[in-house]
């Protein structure tokens, strides 16, 4: 039993592990995170997540995610993923548009609402969405960075798409592996930027940057960077 983890885009080579034709892996993919929004604008989608053209998992958006934040006084960023956690994920607990009334995360990895409160319950472990002064990214890989402010309209970025694939080999071909990066946050100047399959999206002025390569979003006092993804092969 062996692992390979991939928090960049990369090859992924079964000769090098020893693998051999008729070998069996299981895939995990998680798309980048949308970074958090900054009224009236969206944070950058996240980028997709890919292991060749065997499975993909695409980056959180406005519209979509594994994780979609639709309640637009929502201002924590939604969960990403944690390997070897049954409970990551997961929407933020609401507020009262217009109000700082705090509140914590319903789940798993999911953000709070202030920043008052802990981020999650899985804080510090893994690499998750940025913190802004009014709401917390979530955790985990493709987690979704925090809203830029408290008035409707404004919300924590949605987490990207988490895929899972087995695949036999039938060659020993090397496998493309594309890794998502994290949106940028919004500003007060428009919407984010979104990631690449080699880079978070870069914030404007107050934003934060999308996070790749086992660096989280970033902390901005808009809207939050979301969180890069990740490709992980078993065998």
């Amino acid at each position: 039993m062996g692992m390979k983890m991939f928090v960049a885009s990369g090859v992924f080579n079964p000769a090098d592990y020893g693998l051999k034709v008729g070998d069996m892996l299981d895939v995990i993919c998680v798309g980048g995170g949308q970074g958090g929004g900054h009224e009236p604008y969206y944070g950058g989608s996240g980028a997709t997540s890919s292991f060749g053209n065997i499975v993909s998992a695409v980056g959180g958006s406005p519209n979509g995610g594994q994780y979609i934040n639709d309640n637009t006084s929502n201002v924590g960023g939604c969960g990403g993923f944690i390997l070897g956690v049954n409970d990551w994920g997961g929407l933020p607990t609401s507020i009262v548009a217009g109000t700082y009334a705090p509140s914590r995360p319903s789940v798993g990895s999911a953000g709070a609402n202030s920043p008052s409160h802990a981020r999650n319950k899985y804080e510090g472990v893994s690499f998750g969405g940025g913190n802004t002064g009014y709401g917390q990214g979530g955790g985990g890989y493709g987690a979704g960075g925090g809203g830029g402010s408290n008035y409707s309209g404004t919300y924590g970025g949605n987490s990207g798409k988490v895929e899972y694939a087995t695949h036999k080999l039938t060659t020993l071909v090397a496998i493309t592996v594309s890794v998502g990066g994290g949106g940028a946050g919004a500003s007060d100047h428009g919407n984010g930027a979104s990631g690449t399959i080699t880079g978070g999206g870069i914030g404007d002025a107050d934003a934060g940057n999308g996070g790749y390569n086992n660096v989280g979003g970033g902390d901005e006092a808009y809207g939050g960077g979301g969180a890069g993804g990740c490709v992980i092969v078993f065998w």
